[in-house]
């Protein structure tokens, strides 16, 4: 396999881990049973590998990650949505991944100092 696929591939597995992994430690946030459980860990999984897929090319600037993070964080929403069945709706699952996803990303970069070449 050429190096670039092998790359990707370590990302989204790793993302997916790491996710899943964030998932499990923020289930006491959901009903504890094992469909709550299976949808945090699979929720994470998609954010993580979502942001190990396409972290290097739009976690460059705050656009571009902020728009990252919504997007995965919304996509988590709808996994989370299918797979719990929950009692609300799937556009405030949506609603919650978004804002979740962006807030994620936006307090993992220091954007101001990146902005200005200082690290």
């Amino acid at each position: 396999m050429p190096m670039q696929i092998k790359e990707l591939i370590r990302r989204v597995l790793l993302g997916s881990l790491i996710g899943a992994f964030i998932g499990v430690l923020e289930l006491w946030f959901y009903e504890f049973n094992l469909r709550h459980g299976i949808a945090a860990i699979l929720s994470g999984a998609v954010f993580g590998s979502l942001l190990g897929l396409f972290g290097s090319s739009m976690l460059r600037g705050i656009k571009g990650a902020l728009i990252l993070g919504a997007g995965a964080g919304g996509l988590a929403g709808v996994v989370w949505w299918v797979v719990a069945s929950p009692t609300v709706t799937i556009v405030l699952s949506i609603a919650v991944g978004v804002a979740l996803g962006i807030l994620f990303v936006w307090s993992e970069g220091n954007w101001k100092s990146k902005k200005q070449g200082k690290h």
